[in-house]
């Protein structure tokens, strides 16, 4: 794999940081994980990065401590991938977002639909019931109540429950603990918690995004407990021909 060079764009206020790999006319927008950096994505996932010119984004606050009190913005990340696609005619365009990062994308396509190929890796997009009701919340009280769930002994019990009932394994539990075991980690977590408001999808939008797409890859693993794996099944390869591959391994599991 070649070396990553890290880059920073400013958007009118806002200065965004991230990473470039490669260098060809296909160009691969590239979306990690909630409370990941571009570059880790860039070393996780290195059989998707051949051939391409890819662009990681690092979401505000991950790096920049400043970022964090910025209100997540869905058209300010629109506007840095309008920046790289008016670089140079692309031959070919993909968006590639794993976890959170395929929510956003799936969000930007339906605004905007400037990819034709979408490679999503352990997606979390499926629309629960709670999340009918956050949007029923005031957003001053879903702010505060926010910043009452996400301290440092609220996550650590809700981790520690979650592995003794079985919804997160080792590997997930260690991940959630090792990164938001700081104030500086937990301002960040409860930034994006706050986002989620502004990234609601009902299924019809999700639905038209997925048949509107020439090509879609989606890849599961098989101990994923973030990801819902029986829906994307049936959604994405029974009703619209999408490509699945299942792997094993849990959320932030490796493609080699």
């Amino acid at each position: 794999m070649n070396d990553i060079t890290n880059l920073n764009w400013l958007l009118g206020e806002h200065n965004f940081t991230g990473s470039k790999l490669g260098d060809s006319e296909i160009l691969a927008i590239c979306l990690p994980g909630f409370s990941l950096s571009g570059e880790w994505m860039a070393k996780h996932y290195p059989s998707l990065w051949t051939n391409k010119t890819c662009y990681f984004l690092n979401w505000p606050g991950l790096v920049d401590l400043e970022a964090m009190d910025i209100p997540f913005d869905i058209e300010i990340i629109s506007a840095w991938i309008s920046q790289i696609l008016s670089e140079k005619k692309w031959s070919k365009i993909y968006l590639i977002g794993h976890s959170f990062g395929a929510r956003v994308g799936l969000k930007l396509l339906f605004e905007r639909p400037f990819a034709d190929d979408l490679i999503l890796i352990a997606p979390v997009v499926k629309i629960k019931f709670w999340e009918y009701l956050i949007q029923a919340i005031p957003n001053a009280t879903y702010i505060k109540l926010i910043n009452h769930i996400f301290s440092l002994n609220s996550i650590q019990f809700l981790s520690k429950a979650a592995g003794k009932l079985g919804f997160l394994n080792i590997q997930e539990r260690m991940f959630l603990e090792s990164h938001f075991n700081s104030e500086k980690n937990l301002k960040f977590l409860k930034h994006y918690a706050i986002s989620l408001k502004k990234l609601k999808m009902n299924k019809t939008e999700l639905e038209f995004v997925l048949k509107t797409l020439k090509k879609c890859q989606i890849y599961l693993f098989k101990n994923d407990r973030f990801c819902q794996n029986t829906f994307w099944i049936n959604l994405a390869r029974d009703k619209y021909n999408c490509e699945l591959i299942l792997l094993n391994g849990g959320h932030f599991g490796r493609l080699k």
